[in-house]
């Protein structure tokens, strides 16, 4: 059978990259948002311990901590790419206990503000970068994490091989994002052609769901408080709230959200089509 063509989408990347440094510029003044994820409700089995002025942002926290804890991170090099406005990337570095957490974005406004609020963070640093090419060294980190971002890019394909390039042996991409259900075999197509060995996969999306729902009330007082009427519907759809054709998507089953463990097999090799070294 012959594979899939590769996935691309250079318009709706570009799309996606201009509504992102749209809302970096719409939230230039609201240090305290940190999180721009749909978020993840489970059965509380796997909750965790939180500090109380983490509370209020539980449920974006826990799609990080699904995703990130699948793997024991601590005294480990890691990398976030996609890393948003950094509430991520600062309970990753704070709780999880990297040796290193470097937490790359592509929108400069972004990564001064991350490190304006999260700057006192020792085992974190913050740096503009693309995730296409992403200018570290081969074998660089012991695991990469990327969260509800990669559905922006224009070449995913060659951003799972980038991710492949600058882990060690045995290191682990930590993945997790939303795409249409017809999609989804040409997505874990090209994690394979990349080189990655999938060691678990998980449909959430009854658990974003879930944290849709329960995050729909504060949303709408926020962009009733915050952002003026003509953005309401705009950013209505961007964070999928209940009741806009993003949120009937997913619930319709339309579009479905995975999150992923892959893993780079021990003996692996650079691919030929990898990106080059960069220092």
């Amino acid at each position: 059978m012959a594979r899939p063509a590769p996935i691309t989408r250079p318009g709706r990347s570009k799309t996606k990259k201009a509504l992102y440094t749209q809302v970096s510029s719409d939230l230039r003044h609201q240090d305290g948002v940190v999180f721009m994820n749909y978020g993840f409700l489970g059965d509380g089995a796997d909750a965790p311990r939180l500090l109380p002025e983490d509370e209020p942002v539980r449920a974006s926290i826990q799609l990080y901590h699904h995703v990130a804890a699948a793997v024991p991170l601590k005294n480990k090099d890691v990398l976030e790419v996609g890393c948003g406005r950094g509430g991520g990337a600062s309970y990753v570095a704070r709780y999880l206990h990297p040796r290193t957490l470097v937490a790359v974005d592509f929108v400069p406004g972004l990564i001064d503000m991350c490190s304006r609020v999260h700057g006192g963070i020792t085992n974190l640093r913050f740096q503009v970068a693309d995730a296409e090419d992403l200018p570290f060294a081969d074998r660089s980190f012991h695991a990469v994490l990327n969260v509800e971002s990669a559905h922006c890019y224009e070449r995913p394909g060659e951003f799972f091989q980038t991710v492949f390039r600058v882990l060690r042996p045995r290191g682990h991409f930590l993945f997790a994002d939303f795409c249409a259900a017809a999609d989804t075999e040409l997505f874990e197509a090209e994690l394979a052609d990349a080189g990655f060995l999938t060691t678990s996969k998980r449909n959430i999306t009854p658990q974003v769901i879930a944290a849709l729902d329960d995050n729909g009330p504060r949303l709408r007082a926020f962009l009733a408080a915050k952002l003026p009427w003509h953005l309401w519907a705009e950013y209505g759809e961007f964070a999928a709230m209940p009741g806009s054709t993003t949120y009937q998507r997913y619930a319709s089953g339309e579009w479905q959200y995975f999150s992923y463990v892959l893993q780079k097999p021990a003996a692996a090799t650079r691919r030929k089509n990898a990106n080059p070294t960069q220092a």
